[in-house]
This record gives C-alpha cells, structure tokens and sequence, in this order.
C-alpha cells in the first residue's frame, strides 16, 4: 500500500509539472521604463530583462534558468526584450554610472491567450536615485554593552565609544538609560530610554515612505532641518503572561529609523548656526543576557559633522578608524 502511495505521489508531481511546462511556455514581451525620482527618462542605462523558464523539461525538481535580454535604454528610457519561451514572470534591473543600484524587480504576467502572456508587451517603470554628493562620515556598527544600569550614560558618535570613564569619547551625543528586573531568559522587564540633550537636538522618525527599499540607498541624501524629538524609547518584557513569551514595544510606535541632530549651536536669538546630521538605522535593540548584569545594545549610525544636512555617506571615506575585525556599514 505505501508503495503504491508512493509510485501515485511521484506521477501526480510529474503529470503537474508535464502540464505546466506544456501548457505555459508562452512567448512573453516586456518594455522597461528606466526613470530617476522625479520621472525623467533615463538614457543610455544598462537594462537586463530575464524570463524564467524550466531548466529541465523533463525533470520537474531541476528548478528554473533564466533567459536574458540585455540592451541600453534610450532617449525615452526605454528598452525593449522579448522571449518565445515564457513561464510567467520576468525579472526586470536596471543600471548607470552617477546612479545608485537597485534591487532586482519582478513582474508576473496576468493570463494567456493565443500562446502569448498577456498583457503583451507591459510597461514597466524602474526607478534609479541619482548619487548627488557622497561625502565623508563618521559610520559604526554598534553591538555593545552597555556599562551601567539605572542610570544616563553617553555614547560619543565621533569616538565611536561611550563617553569617559566608560570608553574614550568626550561628548554626550546620546545617553542611553536602561532599567531591568531579570529571573531568567523568560522571566524580566526592562526598558531602554534613549535621549539627545538640548535644544535643537533629537531624533526625527524615518516615515516608511521616504525610504526607497527598491534602492541600494535607502533612506534620503538630506536630512530635515525640523521637527526634532529629544527622547526615544523601548520597552522589552517576558513572562509566562505575555502572548508568545516576549514583547518589545517601541515609542514611537513601531518605529526603527531615525533622523538625528546633535551639537547645534545657536545665536544669541535663538536660531540655529549650525548642527551635526545624521542616521541610525535599526533594527535598534538592546537584548539582557545571563552573563551581562546591564545589556546589550545594538544598532547602525551615520553622522556628517560639516555643519550642513547631508547624510549620503561614501562608504570609502568613513571617518572613524575601525577594527580589523569591524563589519563595515554599507550604504544606509
């Protein structure tokens, strides 16, 4: 009986997978649409369409290959590729020198009609961010301990170290403040404040639609000069009353991105001369562990000290001097 199970699962597969590479090679026709952000047409971008099709007809475990068309865009940012062979979905990159690269996009076509995947011939738009001015920056990936408990301590974002006694920095650009009743790994309550002093100075959230997830950079080239908040914080519970066992709350709500301003200096009015700029890129978390009495804390940084907002960092000039063994950050 289990044989029989067995020899009846292996046909089902293969009839399916017969089926499917019959009945779905079709020819398929995309147009890409190469743009910058403010939908200009981009010419002369390398564009490379890919159609997936079985690698092996006859094997349905072989999984798929691609088929490539590769071509240049022109004055209306357009390229045309087109394949006989067809599974389904295409995908679509575009590229150009002075632009920033971005992520492999897939299109899926909707039907098939007449041995053609319709819509035929879509257009596709892809979106590339112009590289305006990289500049040097101080970048660091932090993954830590924090030194004590209860109490502010500062982080030197210059330094790339907490402030003395507890490291080698000299300026207060963030004081972290973390609180904690720990049993075990399943039973605590803490919660980590994280605080730019002064006036002027904060964090700002990066509102989901300002980032560009389609991009290799990320977030804006420019930070706002407004609308700067002194405090953040987290929360992160365990126990037996809590659904699932743990729960890590974040204020703002949910968010994991941030603006920052610090060492702004202003004139006898109060308005501002000038102000350091810069990203923290979370996930931004602190994690308590057995052997640590405080926590560990965790995240990515990115600041720019020449007095004006931009934050598009040239990782070949980062600023601070990392260990050997340091993961570089790469572009925000």
């Amino acid at each position: 009986m289990k044989l029989v199970f067995q020899f009846g699962l292996v046909a089902c597969f293969v009839f399916v997978f017969t089926c499917y590479g019959q009945q779905y090679y079709y020819s398929g026709k995309v147009t890409v649409q190469v743009m910058d952000e403010d939908g200009n047409a981009i010419n002369n971008a390398d564009v490379l369409i890919a159609f997936q099709r079985a690698r092996d007809i006859d094997n349905p475990w072989a999984g798929t290959k691609s088929v490539s068309c590769k071509g240049k865009s022109d004055v209306n940012g357009l390229f045309i590729g087109s394949n006989k062979e067809c599974l389904g979905w295409v995908s679509l990159h575009a590229s150009k020198m002075s632009y920033y690269d971005n992520s492999y996009k897939r299109y899926s076509f909707e039907k098939f009609d007449q041995g053609q995947w319709q819509p035929w011939n879509p257009t596709v738009s892809i979106t590339l961010k112009k590289k305006i001015n990289p500049i040097p920056m101080y970048a660091r990936r932090v993954d830590t301990e924090i030194p004590i408990l209860d109490k502010p301590v500062g982080y030197d974002l210059k330094k790339g170290d907490w402030v003395m006694p507890y490291g080698q920095g000299d300026s207060n650009d963030i004081f972290f403040t973390v609180e904690r009743e720990y049993q075990d790994n399943h039973n605590f309550k803490s919660k980590m404040t994280m605080e730019i002093p002064e006036e002027g100075n904060g964090f700002r959230p990066v509102m989901t639609e300002l980032e560009t997830p389609w991009s290799e950079y990320r977030f804006p080239l420019i930070a706002p000069v407004e609308g700067y908040g002194n405090t953040i914080y987290q929360i992160f519970n365990a126990g037996s009353d809590i659904e699932g066992g743990h729960q890590r709350l974040f204020y703002p709500k949910d968010c994991q991105n941030y603006f920052i301003r610090t060492r702004t200096k202003a004139d006898g009015d109060g308005n501002l001369v000038r102000a350091d700029y810069g990203l923290l890129v979370g996930p931004i978390n602190y994690f308590l562990q057995p052997y640590s009495e405080t926590a560990t804390i965790r995240f990515k940084y990115y600041l720019n000290t020449d007095g004006t907002p931009n934050i598009e960092f040239d990782p070949e000039r980062n600023l601070l001097k990392l260990e050997r063994r340091e993961i570089k950050p790469n572009l925000p």
